[in-house]
């Protein structure tokens, strides 16, 4: 079972998942700020109406989505082609619209061979499928009625999605189809020793060192 780590989209957190020699790869998000690609998440798009659920809302982006919160924390997407070209990593691209998708893949930038794309954006993974020979991933953070339609329409591998929704059947159904199945995010080894054992190829971790050293029985 392959071990990213999540959102690597500030110096900080780059730093810390290279220092780990058996991870499998990295995710970032990226969007498009001031009419340019950049690796960022950007905050959430709900609008609390309180001024305790303001601070709350501030605290949870500046402290968990890890975006660059200073300018010498920021680093460009190309920095980051860079080094997943030169470690030999899988880089996760977590798309947030077709407008990005279409930006990156209209661009000049020489894009890495072992790139990832996922988006919650169904239609971006299929423009991507339709435009490019790389993998993409549907990224689903509730069960749909019918997954394998989902999955077919974006002519997507697989998909990336919450681990709550992970059970056997489900696994099952989508092997059964040969599609691939990355879970996040999995910040503890039992939760990670009981997705291995069900089948599921990949997970998205805040905390990849705990992931890497776990020890299942």
């Amino acid at each position: 079972m392959k071990t990213y780590g999540h959102r690597a989209n500030n110096k900080l957190v780059l730093r810390k998942y290279l220092a780990l020699k058996n991870i499998n790869g990295l995710e970032v998000d990226v969007s498009v700020r001031n009419n340019k690609v950049v690796v960022r998440h950007g905050p959430s798009p709900v609008v609390r109406p309180s001024l305790l659920g303001k601070i709350m809302g501030w605290i949870d982006y500046r402290f968990f989505y890890r975006d660059p919160y200073i300018r010498s924390l920021s680093i460009s997407l190309e920095d980051i082609f860079g080094i997943v070209r030169k470690r030999g990593l899988e880089l996760i691209l977590d798309v947030k619209d077709i407008n990005t998708m279409a930006r990156i893949l209209e661009s000049n930038i020489m894009l890495p061979h072992n790139i990832i794309f996922t988006s919650k954006d169904h239609f971006a993974i299929r423009y991507a499928k339709e435009t490019t020979n790389y993998r993409a991933l549907v990224s689903i953070d509730s069960l749909p009625l019918s997954i394998i339609d989902i999955i077919n329409d974006s002519l997507a591998d697989g998909v990336s999605i919450n681990y709550g929704f992970i059970e056997d059947w489900l696994i099952d159904l989508l092997h059964s189809n040969n599609y691939v199945v990355y879970t996040w995010i999995v910040n503890d080894q039992a939760t990670a020793c009981k997705l291995e054992k069900l089948g599921v190829d990949a997970v998205i971790s805040d905390d990849p060192k705990t992931i890497l050293y776990r020890r299942c029985r």
